[in-house]
């Protein structure tokens, strides 16, 4: 990951970083030197709380913190610069939320909106992913 984050930093590259709660603690120490060279930075609230105890998050450009069911922040040199509260409804599956959370934010941020407008579109990605039937397991095929 550092070679990956120096080499990217280093050529002036756009890049996001999101983090896995496990293993969260390690990487945000590890990528601590070019996380302000980060274009966004995707937490969840126990990862932000990290990345606090490790660097200043007032030098980090844009950190969008989710909270499960509570409201999603994006942070903007520790500011609070937006904030959308997901609807609330029964979440059927939640694997894969959160890459849908970050791959809709980022495309909406790529595509010039805001991000306010981004992390709206983000919230309510993810919650119509976490909330919609689950797919259906095809049969066996026959020999």
């Amino acid at each position: 990951m550092k070679a990956v984050l120096s080499q990217l930093a280093s050529c002036r590259s756009d890049f996001s970083v999101d983090f896995f709660l496990p293993s969260a603690e390690e990487m945000i120490h590890d990528a601590a030197p070019w996380l302000a060279r980060a274009s966004t930075i995707f937490v969840n609230a126990a990862e932000y709380r990290l990345l606090g105890s490790v660097l200043d998050t007032a030098f980090l450009p844009e950190v969008v913190v989710t909270d499960g069911p509570r409201a999603a922040h994006v942070r903007h040199l520790g500011r609070q610069t937006a904030s959308v509260v997901p609807p609330s409804r029964a979440p059927r599956e939640v694997s894969g939320a959160g890459d849908t959370f970050a791959g809709t934010f980022l495309a909406h941020r790529a595509g010039g909106a805001t991000p306010s407008r981004s992390l709206a579109e983000a919230v309510a990605a993810s919650a119509e992913y976490v909330t919609a039937p689950p797919l259906p397991i095809p049969l066996p095929r026959r020999a």
